[in-house]
């Protein structure tokens, strides 16, 4: 059924939420380098890990819309797909220049923004139940200041790259940027570790991780909760095996799982103690339908802001959330 997670892979996963580096997160869990590096490569089919900014601090939000068409072009897609169930929809999900979806620019209803992203929380793996909400799990997710730094070409690239690989290289991520497009600067090492250090790492929040379960059997499930307690749903059901991640607004909440019978009981559960409304039931997404983009945000760059189209490519696995 779910992807198994021996002790090391377990102490690892635990210790890179915090970590730049693989010798960080060596330091963090007690591994030996050597180790930590088998590690990683034994986790690179089961574990998504993500590298996460701040993202309002370069003018970005993460948004979803359900959509009854297609994905509009002001949002860098990175998730696409077809959702089954009562009703069908065309899931879009992805980054949106933040101004937009923040102050209700864009014409498009049922757009859902990211305030908050939440994601699988590994402390009660394997046996993972949702746990008791506190005080602060209730709380709503507040309306971020969106300031007015101006990202470059070089940070846009590293971060396109570096989004659902915390532990890549920062002269690497660029490289992989270069071969798409060879207009970018071609720096040294120490001036792309430059552009990194200053300003990059100082967004970073942390990092995050969250299983791809193997059985195709299991679909990917897709629940857009609405109500007060919907966020408190989204955080403490974030324990339950299967949890991917969600997307935050205000009373609402989009949660995406690949929850297993007994984690889905829990979830259901959950629902009802919260008195959290399922706006269209369970929405399953089809093997196979799902599109993965990689956006090459250095491209969407206009004047220090982004533009409202924004250029992707295929990617084998998912980027981001």
């Amino acid at each position: 059924m779910s992807a198994q997670l021996g002790e090391e892979h377990l102490e690892f996963v635990k210790a890179a939420r915090r970590a730049l580096s693989l010798k960080q997160v060596s330091r963090e869990s007690g591994l030996r380098y050597t180790v930590a590096r088998r590690v990683l490569h034994e986790l690179s089919g089961v574990v998504a890990f993500r590298f996460l900014v701040n993202f309002p601090v370069i003018k970005l939000m993460p948004a979803a819309l359900l959509a009854s068409g297609g994905c509009p072009t002001w949002l860098a897609c990175t998730f696409v797909s077809k959702l089954e169930g009562e009703h069908e929809f065309q899931l879009c999900l992805g980054l949106a220049p933040a101004k937009k979806v923040l102050w209700g620019e864009q014409e498009e209803n049922g757009v859902l923004r990211g305030l908050e992203l939440v994601f699988w929380d590994p402390s009660g793996f394997p046996l993972g139940r949702a746990r008791r909400p506190s005080e602060e799990d209730y709380a709503l997710p507040e309306e971020p200041r969106v300031y007015a730094l101006r990202p470059d070409a070089v940070d846009a690239a590293l971060l396109s790259f570096k989004l659902d690989a915390p532990f890549l290289r920062v002269f690497t991520a660029y490289g992989r940027a270069r071969s798409l497009d060879d207009s970018l600067p071609n720096l040294t090492t120490q001036a792309v570790e430059y552009h990194f250090k200053r300003h990059v790492k100082p967004a970073w929040t942390g990092n995050a991780a969250y299983l791809l379960i193997p059985d195709t059997s299991i679909p990917v499930q897709v629940y857009l909760v609405e109500g007060w307690r919907s966020c408190a749903l989204a955080r403490v059901t974030s324990t339950l095996t299967g949890y991917r991640f969600a997307l935050l607004d205000k009373k609402r909440a989009l949660i995406v799982g690949q929850f297993p019978a007994r984690e889905k009981v829990e979830f259901y559960r959950a629902v009802r103690a919260l008195e959290v409304r399922s706006v269209y039931g369970e929405l399953i997404v089809p093997p196979g339908e799902a599109a993965y983009k990689r956006p090459l945000l250095w491209k969407s760059l206009r004047e220090g802001g982004w533009s409202h189209s924004f250029e992707c490519v295929d990617s084998p696995r998912p980027v981001f959330p």
